[in-house]
Formats: C-alpha cells, sequence, structure tokens
C-alpha cells in the first residue's frame, strides 16, 4: 500500500498462511503498527529587514510551511553571526 494511502493513527498488520505447494500450514499474524506522524516542511526562511542595520530588529518568516497531517506547524529559531 502506498504511503498516502495511511493517515496517521492508523493501525496495520498482516496475516500470512504458508502454503508449501500442496500444504497450507498455520496462519500467522504480525504485530500491529501505529502510523506515525509525518514530519512538517518549509521551503525555506525570509529574514527582514533585507538589508539589515546595526539595531534593526530582525524577523524571520518560513516560507510555504507544511503539514500533511494537519497539525499546528511551530518553529525554533536560532541566530548565528
Amino acid at each position: 500500500m502506498p504511503a498516502a494511502e495511511t493517515t496517521k493513527g492508523d493501525q496495520w498488520y498482516f496475516t500470512v498462511k504458508p502454503k508449501d505447494g500442496t500444504t497450507f500450514r498455520t496462519q500467522q499474524t504480525s504485530p500491529t503498527v501505529t502510523i506515525q506522524n509525518t514530519p512538517s516542511s518549509i521551503s525555506g526562511v525570509k529574514i527582514a529587514p533585507d538589508p539589515a542595520n546595526k539595531h534593526d530588529t530582525l524577523t524571520a518568516n518560513s516560507t510555504n510551511p507544511n503539514d500533511d497531517d494537519g497539525d499546528t506547524i511551530t518553529y525554533t529559531y536560532q541566530g548565528q553571526i
């Protein structure tokens, strides 16, 4: 099944019934797994003002934020000189 066909929180398992060409054996069931979160993404960060001066307050905004699960996206910023 393609990943696009799953949803966060879905629970999946599979079963196998082996056969040696003649006889079926006991059906086996895998452990259940829960589909986890899809990571959020952004395409970049825009810093303003640009150009900046020594005493300007800089702001950073993400461009094209996306979360396939519809979760709220939060950000952590770290500046470096």
